[in-house]
């Protein structure tokens, strides 16, 4: 017995006796496999995406005049702006405007829908990287796009999504540079408020301490000095008439003497008690207690002294006691005028001294008062440059998003790639049906030819019968020729019509075929 094991009877060496037997089913299976594919190639929906291309541009008046208020970067304001236009809210108008999207559904289809209309919508931002460090980068650009099975919803739907994203834009730099100018006035307000309650301060702080003011320092000094001098003028002649009334008193006295013989006691005694007043006076005020005592005596002394005298007066004497008078008068003129001076000069100290303290005072409050002014001054500045920024974004003429490329009517679908898919499954469609006729011809065990039998045998067959075919059998390879060529066409039929549909126009590839010769 002879025997051959599996190694021996399957292998390589049966593949091309494998794909002479299967070449019909193999051509059957690639064709329609190749049809197959082109099929589903075919009928896949097609995916059309309309783009719109938006145009960052730079302010168009020079910062160092106006300076706008909106510092973000421009890539982070598309961020916001996209949060904005995704909301429900802007969807929902978005997809209320056509009657293309179902919104019949419920709410949880609702959502469904929402979240496909998302998935449709692409921003891809345009960075200008300055420097070449991605730290400089700066969008310059951006695009906006919308992916649907209706070219015309998908230029519509992105033409809607551009116009939300300028007006989006427009709302937002305008609402800041508004904010910003509310914000700057109201703290303007607020300083104003705290500066004229300063200013009143100031003024109730001068007002209660006029007379004591550091301005009038210089102005009380003069007049301190000017009162020094006067008193001492007065004092001088208080000392004068003092002299006067004695030496006229000493007149008096001898005048006396000689028409007489000599004075009375009570006479004498009024004449010095007057002296030592008038001597005094000189050294203390009017209610020193030894002025009060002379004045008393000096007034007991007068009321008795007509009753004393008990003769006419002489001319020379009235003469004389009428000076005296005068000279008393004068003295208690000169003394009010000094006491005056005093209490003036007295005051005129307490101010000065009083001034140093009144200074620290109102410099603190003028201290305040020069801050609140600064910084009024200053929030006013601030808030007079966010006006003029709020009109450069009123007028448009700040950084603004302007359109470059509107959305177009898309002429080829986006997805899927046609030419990929059938390229893809057409290597499938061959590759499948290959494979499994060499996995067949890998596993066949069967004896076929005289070389098998020579393998196993170790001897060469004396003769070889070849197999005879019956009629039915010719008739039978006929027909399968016969498919086979309509396979073939129908292969290529499949293959030209795939290369028409997904690649290029079968007239227009046989011109450029026929240009290279």
């Amino acid at each position: 017995m002879y025997d051959l094991d599996e190694e021996s009877r399957s292998g390589p060496s049966n593949f091309a006796p494998a794909f002479r037997r299967h070449k019909i089913a193999l051509a059957l299976g690639i064709v329609v496999l190749l049809a197959l594919v082109s099929v589903v190639t075919i009928a896949l929906p097609p995916i059309y995406r309309s783009t719109g291309t938006v145009l960052v541009e730079t302010q168009q008046i020079p910062t160092d005049l106006v300076r706008s208020t909106i510092t973000s970067l421009a890539s982070e304001r598309i961020d916001v702006i996209k949060q904005r236009v995704m909301t429900r809210e802007k969807l929902m108008d978005i997809i209320d405007s056509y009657t293309y999207f179902d919104k019949s559904g419920s709410p949880a289809e609702l959502n469904e829908l929402l979240d496909k209309v998302r998935e449709n919508i692409s921003i891809n931002v345009i960075e200008s990287q300055a420097g070449g460090r991605r730290a400089n980068e700066t969008a310059i650009a951006f695009s906006v796009s919308f992916d649907s099975k209706s070219p015309a919803i998908a230029q519509s739907v992105a033409n809607d999504l551009v116009t939300l994203f300028l007006s989006e834009n427009v709302k937002a730099r305008t609402e800041r540079a508004s904010e910003t100018t509310e914000f700057l006035e109201s703290e303007a307000q607020k300083v104003k408020r705290q500066l004229d309650a300063t200013e009143l301060a100031v003024a109730e702080f001068k007002l209660e301490n006029k007379d004591t003011l550091p301005e009038h320092l210089s102005l009380y000094v003069d007049m301190l000095d000017q009162s020094r001098r006067k008193a001492d003028a007065i004092e001088r002649g208080i000392s004068s008439a003092v002299s006067q009334a004695e030496l006229l008193t000493t007149q008096l006295t001898l005048l006396r003497s000689q028409l007489t013989g000599g004075s009375s006691e009570l006479q004498n005694n009024l004449d010095g008690l007057r002296n030592d007043y008038r001597r005094l006076a000189l050294k203390y005020k009017e209610q020193h207690p030894d002025l009060v005592e002379l004045r008393a005596q000096i007034e007991s002394l007068e009321s008795r002294e007509p009753a004393a005298e008990s003769k006419r007066l002489s001319p020379e004497e009235m003469t004389i006691r009428g000076q005296l008078a005068e000279i008393d008068a004068q003295i208690k003129a000169l003394r009010r005028d000094k006491v005056a001076e005093e209490e003036k000069i007295e005051d005129l100290q307490q101010r000065i001294i009083a001034i140093p303290q009144v200074e620290r005072g109102l410099a603190a409050l003028n201290r305040d008062y020069v801050a609140k002014v600064e910084q009024y001054n200053l929030i006013r500045g601030k808030t007079m440059e966010a006006g003029m920024s709020e009109s450069l974004e009123q007028g448009r003429k700040a950084e603004r998003f302007s359109i470059l490329e509107p959305p177009m009517m898309p002429t080829s679908a986006e997805r899927p790639d046609r030419p990929k898919v059938f390229a893809m499954g057409s290597v499938l469609a061959i590759g499948l049906p290959i494979g499994i006729v060499l996995l067949i011809g890998f596993r066949d065990r069967s004896v076929r030819g005289s070389e098998a039998i020579k393998d196993i045998t170790k001897a060469k067959p004396l003769i070889e019968i070849p197999y005879i075919k019956t009629e039915a059998e010719f008739d039978a390879g006929r027909r399968a020729i016969g498919y086979s060529l309509a396979a073939t066409a129908a292969l290529v039929a499949v293959t030209l019509l795939a290369v028409h549909l997904l690649f290029m126009p079968i007239d227009l590839l046989l011109l450029k075929v026929a240009s290279r010769f």
